[in-house]
């Protein structure tokens, strides 16, 4: 394979942890072939290829760079919910230095969308299920005390009212058979 032509990687980028991901690099075809078969440049250049990841944090100057023997990438200690960019390159050190490397993959970004992505399931539940179900009780004990109390009153009042109506009636009954 003459020197300067190692192209772009393709990779996918998977999950581990909050904190951790792995880079599945895939080997880049050639131009040579063994029969039928097409070779990639990982069946041409053997344990000499390596694999140049470089990463940041998005809305970060500060760049790390990682070279990795295999076509997986363990990245670790990565801060929870922080959304990370990462570009791949083919990386071979027996090479000139000025054709080591391959030309960069496409830049590929993670999305890290808050303090939801650092919280189980479990977390999330309790933390809004359990104080809305609390909330809808307390709502329905007050509603029917009210009620309850709203219907006793209710009660009351009228057993007032029909009292007061009888003590007056009598009493200008009272009034009339003295006259």
């Amino acid at each position: 394979m003459p020197e300067g032509e190692l192209s772009a990687v393709a990779f996918s980028i998977q999950k581990v942890s909050e904190r951790s991901i792995t880079l599945n690099i895939s080997d880049p075809l050639t131009g040579i072939h063994s029969g039928s078969k097409q070779l990639s440049i990982r069946d041409v250049l053997a344990k000499d290829l390596k694999y140049k990841v470089s990463y940041y944090k998005a809305g970060s100057n500060g760049k790390k760079d990682l070279i990795v023997d295999s076509n997986v990438a363990q990245i670790p200690n990565l801060d929870p919910g922080l959304s990370y960019c990462f570009m791949v390159a083919a990386f071979v050190p027996s090479r000139h230095k000025s054709v080591q490397q391959g030309a960069w993959s496409n830049l590929t970004c993670t999305s890290g969308s808050g303090i939801l992505d650092e919280l189980d399931m479990r977390t999330v539940f309790q933390a809004i299920f359990i104080p809305l179900v609390l909330l809808i009780v307390l709502v329905t004990v007050l509603v029917i005390y009210c009620r309850c109390c709203r219907g006793k009153r209710k009660s009351a009042d009228s057993q007032t009212l029909t009292h007061t109506a009888y003590t007056t009636h009598t009493a200008h009954v009272a009034q009339s058979s003295v006259v």
